[in-house]
């Protein structure tokens, strides 16, 4: 009797007729050989799938779940965060996988985004950061986000515009009236007012009548008593403005609303384009308001010291970007200069005056009129002040001794 082949495998010697050639050429006994998708394998080099399949342990993946997935079962299974899933229990962004508890649907677009990019906008629906940029925008007084197509021109929503006259503190949207003028140089007010009866609505009504919303919003001020708001203005120029003002002023408003008599509490503060001033006409700007020799004329121009409101003190002409407070007399910000000294008034008279000082001082500070030292004196300013260029400001002045009229 003749003697079986006997076979070296790496499980020891079998009969070579009870031994299979595996996938990779290796020798198995046919009991622990199993057919694959991949081909024969060894049952002990080999993984249970979660779909019942034996996969190669080398060609297998472990799920979350500690079970495991054939790795070309890519319709099904996905790699996240190093770990794969279930592609059910997860969504594909820009390329990249994340657990759909990380992601949201586009109420806009209806893609997969991520949460980080959520952005919830009014009426409960979630955007994408994509949809948001393109078709939605902020309501100025609320700050609800909102389609643009329900934001008015003035920066609101339609809530907001019938609630009140009166917009939230923060409100920029004046900054984004378009200006009559073309000159490089705009100018913008701001005047604090409270109404006579304590009603805000109603003296912001009264206003509008005179002021049209192309031209001003409203906007609350937490410093201000009962009933008081403040009158914001777009950027214009000077002669604009005056002109805009004309009819409220000239109608007696004091009945209706006030300003200087209100116990200090409201202030005119003038905004100046920074982008039209140099930082050196700036610079003397911020000297000339600051001198402490000045201090009775500022007080003079103004008609308070503005301690609280204003603050004073002395300062060199580089100063300019070291202004941490901003409630002093000249405010320094990314886009304006900002004169804070007045106290608010609605008489004619003074309130011109308020504008003529401004421009006056952007004029006596340009870089080509005066030296610093020179710039910083309001006794060369009176002399250099002209009674036709700024009637309003040397009938004050002249009425209280600083200019003659010889």
């Amino acid at each position: 009797m003749s003697v079986e082949e006997l076979c070296d495998t790496e499980w020891g010697e079998f009969p070579a007729s009870e031994c299979v050639e595996l996938e990779d050429g290796r020798m198995c006994p046919s009991d622990l050989a199993v057919d694959t998708d991949w081909g024969s394998q060894c049952r002990e080099e080999c993984v249970h799938t979660y779909d019942d399949r034996l996969v190669p342990d080398d060609c297998a993946v472990q799920l979350i779940d500690n079970s495991w997935a054939g790795e070309d079962d890519t319709d099904i299974v996905c790699l996240y965060d190093g770990t794969y899933w279930f592609i059910d229990e997860c969504s594909e962004v820009g390329g990249e996988w994340y657990q759909n508890e990380d992601c949201f649907a586009c109420d806009q677009c209806g893609e997969m985004e991520h949460n980080d990019d959520a952005v919830c906008v009014a009426g409960g629906d979630t955007v994408c950061q994509h949809c948001s940029d393109y078709h939605y925008t902020t309501c100025e007084d609320c700050c609800e986000v909102h389609p643009c197509e329900n934001i008015n021109e003035h920066g609101y929503c339609e809530d907001c515009r019938q609630s009140s006259l009166i917009l939230n503190y923060s409100n920029k949207s004046a900054n984004y009236l378009k200006p009559e003028s073309k000159d490089a140089m705009l100018f913008g007010i701001e005047l604090e007012v409270e109404s006579c009866d304590g009603d805000q609505d109603e003296g912001a009504e009264y206003v509008r009548a005179y002021l049209p919303d192309n031209y001003c919003v409203f906007k609350e001020d937490s410093s201000l008593g009962r009933g008081g708001f403040e009158i914001v203005t777009r950027p214009d120029s000077m002669e604009v403005h005056k002109r805009k003002w004309e009819s409220l002023l000239s109608d007696n408003p004091g009945s209706r609303i006030h300003s200087w008599d209100t116990e200090g509490r409201c202030g005119m503060h003038v905004h100046i384009s920074k982008s039209a001033l140099s930082p050196l006409q700036m610079g003397k700007m911020l000297v000339f308001l600051n001198e402490p020799c000045n201090g009775s004329f500022v007080k003079c121009v103004a008609g308070r010291s503005g301690a609280s409101y204003a603050s004073r003190c002395k300062r060199k002409h580089t100063d300019i970007d070291k202004l941490e407070d901003r409630a002093v007399a000249l405010n320094i910000t990314g886009r304006t200069a900002e004169v804070r000294i007045f106290r608010g008034t609605l008489k004619r008279e003074s309130f011109l005056k308020n504008l003529e000082f401004v421009s006056a001082l952007v004029e006596y500070c340009g870089p080509a009129k005066f030296g610093i030292r020179q710039a910083a004196s309001h006794k060369e300013f009176c002399k250099w002040l002209s009674r036709k260029d700024y009637p309003h400001l040397w009938n004050h002045l002249h009425a209280r001794g600083y200019v003659s009229s010889k």
